[in-house]
Formats: C-alpha cells, structure tokens, sequence
C-alpha cells in the first residue's frame, strides 16, 4: 500500500496544499489500491477514474498558478467516493433496483456538489443494499460487497461499500445515508469513523427512496472517514451558512473543542433487544475507564423502554407516508411477488431474499392507528426524558450494533439487532460512529456516541476522545 492510503483526508489535503503531495499522486495511489482490493470485496461498483484522473491533473495545474495554498478549498484534490443511492451527476442512480437499471442521475445530490464544491475528487460509486432496506449490501445489479478484514463477513448496510473501501484503504473519505444505522453499523463492522446528522440539520434531497418531508429527518445523508478530524471537517463543509434544508433558526454544524470536566457520559450496554457479545462489552468498559481517566464523568444509565426500539422506529416511520416495500422494488409500480417468489428458487428472481421477505410481511406486520399513535407518543416520551438527562454536556456512549460483522447472510437471524441504531434516527439524535479496537476474531469493534437534537459538535466532540483512547485508524490488510 502506498502510505497516502494510509493518511486522512484532512492530512492529504494539508500536504496537497503545502506542495508536499501532488493531487495526481494521490489519485493515482487511490485508484491503485481499489484495483488491488475490489475483486476480492466489491465495494465500488461504478468507477470514475478516467474522470478523476483529469480532475487530478487539472488540480495540480491549478495548485502551480496558485500563490497562496491556504486559499485553496478545504478538500482540494482530495479523492473521496459516494454511495450509490446518493445521485452522481451522469452516472447510475440504481439504488441496486433492477426496475432502475437505466436510470442516470441528472444532477448531483446537495451533499455531493458541497463536497465537491470544497475541491474533493469522485472516485466512483460504491456498492448497497437493495433500495438501502437492509444492512448488508446485496443487490442483483452489483452483487454483494465483502468485509475487507475477512470477506466471509458482511461489510454491513446499507452504506456497506463505502465502509468497506474506506476500511480497506480505497478512498480516505465518502458520502452514505442512514435511516436506521446504515453510515454507523457499516463503520463499526468495517473499522472506520462515521457521523449521522441530526435530522434537520443536513439536505435530505438526491437521495433515492426519496427522503425528503418527514422521512427526511430519519434518513439522514452524511459523513463516512478514516478519523473524526475527516468526519468533522467534512461537517463543516456539508453545513453551510445559508442552507434552506435546515431547520428554521438553527444555525450551520461548527467544531466545538470540549473539556472533558465538562462533560458527562452515560452508558449502556444495549436495548435489551439482542445480546451484546462478550468484546463488544469489554470495550464498552476500556473505554468507559479511559475516558474517565481523561476527566470526563461517566455514569451508567440506560433510558427508558428501549427493548421497544423496533416497534418505535417501524411506527414513526409508519405515520411518513412511504410507499410500500413493494412499489419501492418497483420503482413505483407494485412487483408481483408471487411471480417473484417463483423465481426465486430457480434464482431468477430479480430481488434479494431479504427483499422479498420484507415485502410479504409488510402488511401483515402493519400496526393499527391506536397502536401506531400510542408508539409515537412512547417515542416523544423517550426524546424527552434523554434530552432532560443529557442537558447541554451530556452524551450516550453504547455499541451501535451488539457484536462485530457477521458471516454473510447471518444478519437475517437477529433482525432486531439493528435497533440499537435505529431508534436513534427516530428521535432524531446525532450520532457519532467510531472505532474500539477488534475482537477475539480480529475484526473491528465500535461504538457510538449520541447527543440531544443539533448536538452534533459535542458528540463528534466526544468520539475524538474516544479515538484517541484507542490510537490511530488502521487499514485492513
């Protein structure tokens, strides 16, 4: 590996601008590294290269006219990659639907066009789950995205090929989207850091399913790198000044250096919904013991009713509006699934298997208005009683998932697991994802740290020190 995949985005940009990196070189070095590893792991399923390559090459021509590097953009020449649910100007907006395999994307996403606004470089799409319904990356278009570290494993979903060729070194940064721990479970599984915005705080818009009104606040589009400098940085330049897709009043994300005597952190081990293996735990507790040796206060407690995570996160997602699992696998016009179950065995069936699954049991698991509104209010209950815990200083810390990826497929056994991740985007919190070492099978562990609504910088705040507890990023081998 050539040691500019080793280095974060922040770091690559910082040398590019003083001159001591060329954006060719880093480019090329990128471009590399994705040859060497994606047969193996499948994570970019649309590649940029000849495209990026002109960028590169335009950039240095433009880093040699220029006197004064610091008046370069943030990410100036930096490489990065997107999920493909996210549009890309000219290229795939598939979302792994069959229904859209011809469907090209006319314009960029907001997120894509500020970052690169601030002088990043696409280096090509990356891979997802079918209409982003699941948390491992597998469609019937692109195939099925491996975990760099041990590719019988799952790189997670639904932004699984961005964690994946960012934990394997192919790109130092990248854009997913999470409506229920799609940026955080694949950063856990793969090893690198990741942010989900508060909802109202980022442009939900070029996303595909569409998230936009209510839904818009749960599926949330942001950050996925190899540090939480990169994912703060980042921050920084996908919250701008004058954003009408924020909420009224609320002013753009800015970096906030907290003292740690300022601060407590309130733990827990799960939701009650799954159980959380034995290293997961263990590094729940380290943590615990090195932050508070660093000064902050750390203090158990878990909220209140969260074994209902899954009901609470199915209900307010009810009450958006969005069309049924069916339509979406469609493209709009309902599948059949008794056709599609019919092929299925014959493996001609144009859906994954989970796909089909969930669109059978959708109405069957449909709840009825009294139970739905009876949850809603749970969850408004559950919002209420952690905002008033937390008050201005205060931060969660528990696993986003309760053990490290799983064989491929395995995930369908423990379908409730995804729950520690999905009632955060409910409720609307920000959550920062970041790594705690590996374990006994020598794959990454993580945890997350979540605060009250626009709470963003404290909780990226926090995940800094937490990576600093456990050292600096590691690539997969």
């Amino acid at each position: 590996m050539h040691h500019y995949t080793r280095l974060g985005a922040t770091e690559l940009a910082s040398l590019i601008r003083r001159r001591e990196a060329s954006p060719v070189e880093v480019v090329e070095a990128h471009i590399s590294r994705i040859e060497a590893v994606n047969s193996r792991i499948n994570a970019v399923v649309v590649s940029n290269f000849e495209a990026a390559r002109r960028e590169a090459i335009a950039a240095e021509e433009a880093l040699d006219r220029c006197g004064d590097g610091d008046a370069l953009p943030p990410f100036f020449g930096v490489p990065c990659t997107i999920k493909e649910l996210l549009a890309v100007e000219g290229k795939p907006w598939t979302a792994g639907v069959v229904a859209r395999r011809e469907v090209i994307a006319a314009e960029d996403a907001p997120q894509v066009a500020r970052l690169r606004a601030a002088g990043a470089i696409v280096l090509g799409l990356t891979n997802i789950s079918e209409s982003g319904l699941w948390l491992e990356s597998y469609n019937k278009l692109y195939g099925r995205t491996k975990n760099p570290w041990d590719d019988s494993r799952m790189a997670g979903g639904s932004s699984g090929g961005e964690a994946a060729i960012i934990g394997a070194g192919g790109s130092p940064m990248g854009l997913g989207a999470d409506i229920g721990g799609s940026i955080r479970n694949p950063c856990f599984f793969n090893g690198i850091c990741g942010h989900k915005p508060s909802g109202g705080l980022l442009p939900a818009t070029g996303h595909w399913p569409p998230a936009e009104t209510a839904r818009g606040r749960y599926c949330v589009t942001g950050p996925m790198a190899r540090t939480v400098e990169d994912v703060v940085s980042m921050m920084e330049v996908l919250s701008v000044k004058d954003d009408p897709h924020r909420d009224a009043g609320r002013p753009p994300f800015q970096r906030l250096d907290i003292s740690p005597q300022e601060v407590t952190v309130y733990y827990f081990e799960g939701t009650g919904l799954a159980p959380v293996d034995k290293d997961v735990k263990r590094a729940l507790a380290l943590t615990v013991d090195r932050l508070s040796d660093a000064g902050f206060a750390v203090k158990p407690w878990r909220p209140d009713n969260l074994a209902r995570s899954a009901e609470i996160w199915g209900a307010k997602l009810a009450v958006t509006g969005d069309p049924p699992v069916r339509e979406l696998l469609g493209n709009g016009s309902p599948i059949s699934l008794v056709r599609q179950w019919m092929k299925w065995p014959l493996r001609r069936s144009d859906h994954a298997l989970i796909s089909l699954i969930m669109a059978t049991l959708e109405g069957v698991t449909d709840l009825s208005p009294a139970r739905t509104a009876e949850l809603v209010e749970l969850a408004d209950a559950i919002q209420a009683q952690i905002e008033e815990k937390l008050g201005p200083r205060g931060v969660l810390l528990f696993p986003p998932y309760p053990r490290s990826a799983p064989r491929h497929r395995m995930a369908m056994l423990n379908p409730l697991a995804f729950s520690f991740c999905g009632i955060v985007n409910v409720l609307e919190f920000p959550s920062t994802a970041v790594p705690t070492g590996f374990d006994r099978r020598g794959m990454p562990v993580g945890l997350q740290v979540v605060g009250r609504r626009f709470d963003d910088a404290l909780t990226l705040g926090v995940a800094r020190h937490v990576e600093a507890a456990w050292g600096p990023w590691q690539s997969a081998p």
